[in-house]
């Protein structure tokens, strides 16, 4: 469908160009090369409209899907010179999880640098929780069990069950998950899910979940949690191997065709879990499993806690919640590593791929932690 509509812009350039004067491309990180194409199909020429896009290579996550994050980071090789608009303000996240962020983000090599500032006025540190199983079935009990316990802590101290967010790097085939909803509708917490079909289902349908109606407890994969925020957000599985939030993938021949170098070496991985952490708005739980820690929690090692010891989801998780202290909009955090001198933060607005002078200003915005 995307190469009949480029074929069509080249064919009949006046036709189609003539009927806009700008193009609005959100998410720009994801665009697919069809996609591209058709953009560079509008932009080239004299008349062309101006072209402005917003993103974040931070969250490029769709390499699987034929996303090409080069054309983000070098908008202006592509699309010719443009001026850039950083936002580098956020208000959602906590000043820790955004400096754990960044310096997560620091380990992959091609990115373009930022200087996030927290503006939310809360912070509390994320906690890391070690559960231990003699077996996967024992460790999938567990952790059920250890998250449906956090969740009753938090609506213990007052939050709704719409305030609570949990996430897996899969959003089916892990029995975790599955214990996770169980251990939910065990005590009566209501809770909302997600599976791949929901994509194939009319919006007015019902999904599964007790409760789901009326809103509950989101239990999500880290995909479909972008664009959605929580104040209390829990990570199931921060672990090694091919469930967990780690630079693994799944053995899966199929995908590695589709699948860019970037994601076989963790990119795309860790920018996933950028994703899942920075839904947080108050609180955030990385539960793991004892002895196969994902690398990624040692990335982030300097800005969470850690309680004593392996949990034991057979006693009640302490009640150890942690009281937001003091954010500070003007603190800046350290900028991260970025391999390409030439880079700048933001998104790109451009008149055409030629590089003229655009008669009106147009811009390039970057969300930091959208």
């Amino acid at each position: 469908m995307i190469s009949n509509a480029v074929d069509a812009v080249v064919e009949d350039p006046d036709r189609f160009r003539d009927q806009y004067d700008h193009l609005l491309v959100d998410e720009f990180q994801d665009v697919s090369l069809g996609q591209i194409e058709l953009l560079q199909a509008f932009t080239d020429g004299d008349d062309a409209p101006h072209l402005f896009c917003v993103g974040d290579d931070w969250q490029s996550i769709y390499g699987f899907r034929g996303a090409v994050i080069e054309y983000f980071v070098d908008f202006e090789e592509y699309f010719g010179s443009a001026a850039i608009t950083e936002l580098e303000e956020t208000y959602r996240c906590l000043e820790t999880v955004l400096e754990a962020s960044t310096d997560l983000i620091a380990n992959n090599a091609d990115q373009i640098d930022k200087d996030p500032i927290a503006c939310s006025g809360r912070d509390t540190t994320p906690r890391v929780h070690t559960i231990a199983g003699t077996d996967d079935r024992q460790y999938a009990i567990r952790v059920g069990e250890y998250a449906a316990t956090l969740v009753e802590e938090y609506l213990e101290a007052r939050s709704d069950p719409n305030d609570v967010m949990i996430l897996s790097r899969y959003d089916s085939g892990a029995d975790f998950v599955n214990r996770v909803t169980s251990a939910l509708e065990d005590r009566g917490i209501p809770y909302d899910g997600k599976d791949d079909a929901d994509s194939f289902r009319p919006p007015d349908t019902p999904r599964a979940g007790r409760g789901a109606d009326d809103g509950g407890v989101s239990v999500f994969s880290a995909h479909q949690a972008k664009g959605r925020e929580a104040p209390h957000v829990i990570l199931l599985h921060v672990a090694a191997g091919a469930d967990g939030f780690s630079p693994d993938v799944r053995n899966d021949e199929l995908l590695d065709l589709a699948r860019d170098v970037r994601a076989s070496e963790g990119t795309e991985e860790r920018c996933l879990f950028y994703v899942a952490v920075t839904r947080s708005e108050s609180t955030l739980d990385l539960l793991t499993r004892s002895g196969e820690e994902s690398v990624f929690l040692e990335e982030i090692g300097a800005h969470v806690s850690r309680p004593t010891g392996v949990a034991d989801p057979g006693r009640s998780v302490r009640k150890s919640r942690l009281r937001p202290g003091l954010g500070n909009c003007g603190m800046r955090r350290p900028r991260a590593r970025h391999t390409r001198g030439s880079s700048r933060t933001g998104a790109v607005g451009s008149n055409s791929s030629r590089g003229r002078t655009p008669p009106h200003r147009t811009y390039k915005s970057m969300l930091a932690t959208a």
